[in-house]
């Protein structure tokens, strides 16, 4: 029986682990990030079984993970981890080959902490820099480069945000979940960055029961990006 601790995400798996099915009722395996285990596991949904895991049950020094976040499994089959206490993202192979990392040589000013990372359709990757206050987007070139940044604490009133998760729109805005300022934001993609959307406060935790179809604050603000 497998044992899990700090269990962080987890997503359902389509034929072969490629990416996720169309209906999640369709999936044969699951990925968990399997936090307080340092690894990332795939389980087959009918016997529960660990079918593949990263790093491998005696890892190198370099696919050792130090409490990764979040695992996303992309189209070619390969997996993409933010290891979070590692500093750093990376992308894996079945055979548990590191073919893709940000940043090449481990820098806390590049990054740190990143609690998720996600492959865009122009494949770049985009990265919550959690305990840098940014959100990054860095390209497939070697080495990556940064090529879009949005820095939470430039937004007025957030002093300490914690971003932990941002996801790409299909509009090309961004969607950002700031933790410590109790507020998920979305981002245009105007080279201003403004904030066009807002739900929950700032700085002001909620109780539980905010209701289904209650429109929620909407604010407008403005941060500048940097690289």
């Amino acid at each position: 029986m497998a044992v899990w601790r700090r269990l962080r995400t987890w997503r359902a798996l389509g034929t072969g682990g490629r990416g996720p099915p169309a209906d999640d009722r369709a999936a044969t395996t699951f990925s968990i990030t399997d936090q307080g285990n340092n690894r990332i596991v795939e389980v087959d949904r009918a016997t529960t079984d660990i079918v593949w895991q990263f790093p491998p049950e005696h890892p190198t020094s370099s696919q050792a993970l130090t409490g990764p976040n979040s695992a996303e499994r992309l189209s070619n089959g390969h997996t993409l981890i933010a290891d979070e206490g590692g500093n750093r993202v990376v992308e894996v192979t079945a055979d548990g080959s590191i073919v893709w990392q940000y940043p090449v040589v481990l820098d806390t000013t590049s990054l740190s902490g990143p609690a998720f990372a996600s492959r865009l359709a122009s494949g770049d990757t985009l990265i919550t820099d959690t305990n840098n206050n940014r959100v990054l987007e860095v390209d497939a070139e070697s080495p990556p480069q940064v090529v879009w940044t949005y820095v939470a604490t430039r937004r007025p009133g957030a002093d300490n945000p914690v971003p932990t998760r941002a996801v790409r729109l299909t509009n090309g805005h961004t969607l950002v979940t700031e933790m410590l300022d109790d507020q998920v934001i979305e981002i245009d993609a105007t080279p201003e960055q403004n904030v066009v959307y807002t739900f929950g406060k700032l700085g002001l935790a909620g109780d539980g029961n905010e209701r289904a179809g209650t429109r929620p604050t909407t604010r407008r603000s403005s941060a500048t990006s940097r690289g």
